[in-house]
């Protein structure tokens, strides 16, 4: 028997890209069983849009903005479908995306997960802006995998979780999740401001779920004003928080894996402390820096940390000092391993 979707869509003020967004999800060729809005404390016109599509969606309003971790954990919980599927308040599926979905776990009915392609475009020009999202991420690459249909293809699971770690080609906005499979190794976390995705993408990757994907481009990602604006100390914050939950799997890995591993936490760990930092916020760069020094920190963490007892003006003088001292560079935005 054909599984039932249900497609979450969370939205806070998205008045402007909404109905567009709602449209393309409605719209498919092969139609979605249910569509469900959270919507998050939105002070614009955003109610009365969704209000004016009746019984076609199902709307949870939240009274105050609780980001997008809680509204799509509510809304899974919520949810009646067999699978789950994620849209963004400004983003467009293409008319054939659920058709390919239903292909992929029809075809495969022990199917846990499912993503494909997607390309980003701008909103003022209406044309794509680069190549498509898997291109980029170089996917799949020389990662094994058997072709099923021409637009189904089945991946070697062996090391997902340490492959999305590494490079999430994963995306939100294609992925799809058997709900009680993604509910069962703990779903999306309400705590999370960003990052909800890639914590969610790491639950569920350790269960080893079978995996297909496709290679066509079934999602354009709107790239907009609002969304440019990134708040990078937030997301590499949760994002290595989110991988720190899975510290004895990565320690269980052989090496060179293992060490990979290792750096690209304690890469993003670093990124989140001098984020911290650029905020004011010493308290929790030291907390940051000292979690990163109890999982087998270096040299330059300590440096790093010790640098955050000097006054304002001597920490780019500090940075250098560990930089002569590691071989690492420590840029305004990111930290970079310059013996790479």
């Amino acid at each position: 028997m054909k599984p039932s979707l249900s497609v979450i869509i969370g939205v806070y003020n998205g008045e402007a890209f909404l109905r567009e967004s709602l449209d393309s999800v409605l719209n498919q060729s092969v139609p979605v069983d249910e569509i469900v809005v959270v919507d998050d404390g939105s002070t614009d016109q955003t109610p009365e849009i969704l209000s004016s599509y009746g019984g076609a969606l199902r709307v949870i309003p939240f009274e105050t903005n609780q980001g997008l971790g809680a509204a799509r954990e509510r809304a899974s919980l919520e949810a009646t479908g067999d699978l789950l599927a994620f849209q963004d308040a400004d983003d467009i599926w293409l008319p054939h995306k659920n058709d390919v979905t239903m292909e992929a776990f029809s075809t495969i009915p022990d199917l846990d997960f499912f993503f494909a392609d997607m390309l980003n475009f701008d909103n003022e020009t209406g044309r794509d802006v680069e190549t498509s999202f898997l291109a980029m991420k170089d996917f799949p690459g020389d990662r094994a995998f058997s072709t099923i249909s021409p637009r189904i293809n089945l991946l070697d699971t062996d090391q997902l979780l340490a492959d999305i770690m590494l490079n999430c080609y994963v995306n939100i906005q294609t992925a799809v999740f058997r709900r009680e499979a993604l509910l069962a190794c703990g779903g999306f976390d309400k705590t999370f401001r960003r990052a909800q995705d890639a914590d969610a993408f790491y639950k569920y990757a350790a269960t080893q779920p079978k995996t297909a994907f496709s290679r066509e481009v079934l999602v354009r990602r709107r790239i907009h004003g609002g969304n440019l604006i990134h708040d990078t100390f937030t997301g590499d914050f949760f994002q290595a928080k989110g991988m720190a939950r899975h510290w004895d799997y990565i320690k269980r890995q052989p090496e060179p894996l293992k060490n990979d591993l290792i750096h690209q936490w304690r890469t993003v760990q670093r990124q989140a402390a001098t984020g911290a930092l650029r905020k004011g916020n010493t308290k929790q760069a030291r907390e940051l820096l000292r979690e990163s020094i109890r999982r087998q920190g270096t040299l330059f963490d300590r440096s790093l940390l010790l640098s955050t007892y000097f006054p304002r003006s001597l920490r780019q003088f500090a940075g250098k000092m560990a930089q002569a001292v590691t071989g690492k560079h420590l840029t305004k935005h990111r930290v970079v391993d310059r013996r790479a």
